[in-house]
């Protein structure tokens, strides 16, 4: 078993669950955080993370942080299409599980930022992670982009030849009143 410990920010989406698949077969003792920032999906992704979690059996913890409502919009309008960007969101929920990982024993937080995030989210470049490891290294804590160099597609052929079951991820950031997907927001148009 490996000596590293684990606490993945798990959003209940496909890049979450792929580091939680990621790191459970390094052998590494992982566990989850799943954070409710007041996202549209956060019921969602709640329940894509608990199924994951209860199907890695690793344990999942909860949090829930206010971010100001109005920022969590599309960045091209209100018509739904495109990135959702709300400021400082990366910067908070790290911060939450540094806290979080410092009070457990856990050495590492591990975030899903791709290659194809950079584009579109500051808090997910390599500067932001690198300054944020920095800052939690004060508590004994390194923060991880496991992903960061990797484009989602190149993640989706490596669950094809690994089996992985991916199939409790969430990854929509304005499901509609039913629940289901919204099939315009960045989330959605990102292939799986």
């Amino acid at each position: 078993m490996s000596s590293r410990s684990v606490l993945i920010l798990l959003s209940g989406g496909y890049d979450s669950l792929f580091m939680l698949n990621m790191s459970k077969a390094d052998g590494h003792a992982t566990a989850c955080l799943f954070i409710d920032y007041g996202q549209q999906a956060a019921q969602q992704e709640q329940q894509a993370a608990e199924r994951a979690c209860a199907d890695h059996g690793v344990a999942l913890y909860s949090a829930s942080i206010t971010l100001a409502e109005s920022s969590i919009t599309p960045m091209n309008g209100p018509s739904g299409a495109g990135p959702r960007v709300v400021p400082g969101r990366n910067l908070a929920l790290i911060g939450l599980a540094v806290n979080h990982a410092a009070s457990e024993g856990y050495k590492e937080v591990w975030i899903g930022a791709t290659a194809d995030d950079v584009h579109d989210y500051a808090d997910c470049r390599s500067g932001f992670i690198m300054g944020a490891d920095a800052a939690a290294r004060a508590y004994g804590v390194q923060v991880c982009a496991p992903l960061i160099r990797r484009r989602r597609s190149d993640l989706v052929e490596m669950v094809k030849r690994s089996g992985w079951v991916m199939s409790a991820a969430f990854s929509c950031y304005s499901p509609d009143e039913n629940g289901k997907p919204c099939g315009d927001c960045n989330s959605c148009a990102q292939p799986a």
